[in-house]
């Protein structure tokens, strides 16, 4: 026999009676019912193992005496389950058999309930036990979270010491520059002709813009990390926007000797989304594929129509990413195995915010690319429906 009663309350708590004498199950479980229990019999220990693959009580009532397995027996196989082992086991035992109930503490029982019961005892031993497992199961519980919660500090920690040396090794070695370049002008300025100063001038500027670029990516990262980040969502032409975006890294692509290449469709395209932030989206690949192309090979940059709304496409003929690339592709700070074909800053920064302001717009953002064949990185956002 093997019943649960009115286990429909989730917190009902569960008492399995193991005992051999069916009066004893009816007694028990009779008192046990009357107060709020739900209640498992088993009338062998071999049964009450078997069952415990189905159902955990949170008590077992087991008799000390029974015939093939007895009690002590049974708990020691209970605790040496890790699936079992936290279940409280109350003995139920004669009082000639008092003196051996302490066998059956030293194998992991909690209590022991005399015979013939008192039902106020039974019902004070039960309730003891079930609230002390439940305890501890919420101190386990909060534990593991405590846990997890120190090990997300500790990760944030982390971060943090990572993000400080970044920006640290980043802004040290441009700002090293600046007062150098700075300090070369003031000390040799009438030694110096107007072509000579206005390169220092030049590379200051350049420097100057490196950081400024960082900076601006610190704070984008912070504006939507903090959810302060504003969106205008508006109508705009995507087909304009890229072809002026073509136009204005043209000079760029030049001085590597790249060829760049636009592919618009025929009809104007409309979508929906911040023009400053698709900008910036738009300018951080076009930038990458020219950073990353090696001298005298091609970029192209595609618009089109796709299932899931316009498709920007900007394709290299760079190193391509290896699979440990793609998995990191879009974290913060993360350094890929390319790097930049003429001497170009690179934060590490730069993917991590398109794929956060791509999916701020509702628009995705992926990459496509084999080792030593380029990469493809493409974008798409909503259309314009009432527009296109």
């Amino acid at each position: 026999m093997n019943t649960i009663l009115h286990n429909s309350k989730q917190e009902k708590a569960l008492v399995m009676i193991v005992d051999d004498v069916l009066e004893n199950l009816q007694v028990l479980g009779h008192i046990l019912d009357e107060n709020g229990y739900d209640v498992a019999f088993a009338t062998s220990g071999a049964q009450a193992l078997e069952s415990l693959s189905e159902i955990v009580p949170e008590v077992i009532l087991l008799d000390v005496s029974m015939p093939g397995m007895d009690g002590f027996e049974v708990c020691r196989r209970l605790k040496a389950n890790p699936a079992t082992q936290d279940i409280a086991v109350i003995f139920l035992t004669a009082h000639t058999e008092i003196e051996s109930v302490i066998q059956g503490f030293s194998l992991g029982a909690v209590d022991y309930v005399t015979k013939p019961f008192n039902p106020a005892e039974l019902l004070s031993r039960v309730q003891t036990h079930v609230r002390l497992r439940r305890a501890l199961h919420h101190i386990v519980q909060q534990s593991e979270q405590i846990a997890n919660q120190n090990k997300k500090l500790r990760a944030l920690d982390d971060e943090k010491n990572q993000f400080l040396g970044i920006v640290a090794h980043d802004l040290k070695s441009p700002l090293s520059g600046v007062v150098l370049l700075s300090g070369l002008i003031r000390r040799y300025r009438h030694k110096l002709s107007d072509d000579e100063i206005d390169t220092h001038l030049d590379n200051i500027e350049s420097v100057a813009l490196q950081m400024t670029e960082l900076i601006d990516n610190l704070l984008d990262i912070n504006a939507l990390e903090s959810g302060e980040l504003k969106m205008t969502i508006e109508t705009l032409s995507i087909s304009v926007l890229v072809e002026n975006l073509a136009e204005s890294y043209r000079h760029r692509a030049v001085e590597k000797e790249i060829s760049l290449f636009l592919e618009l469709p025929q009809h104007n395209i409309a979508i929906r989304s911040d023009v400053g932030k698709t900008r910036e989206v738009l300018e951080n690949l076009i930038s990458n594929a020219i950073k990353y192309s090696p001298y005298r090979k091609s970029v192209w940059i595609r618009v089109s129509i796709d299932p899931d709304g316009v498709r920007v496409a900007v394709q290299d003929e760079g190193p391509g990413l290896t699979d440990e690339d793609k998995e990191n592709l879009f974290g913060r700070f993360m350094r890929l195995s390319a790097r930049p074909t003429g001497e170009e800053s690179s934060t590490g920064l730069g993917l991590s915010i398109v794929k956060k302001l791509v999916e701020a717009m509702n628009g995705r953002v992926w990459c496509e690319s084999e080792l030593g064949q380029g990469a493809t990185f493409i974008v798409t956002l909503p259309f314009d429906s009432a527009t296109g």
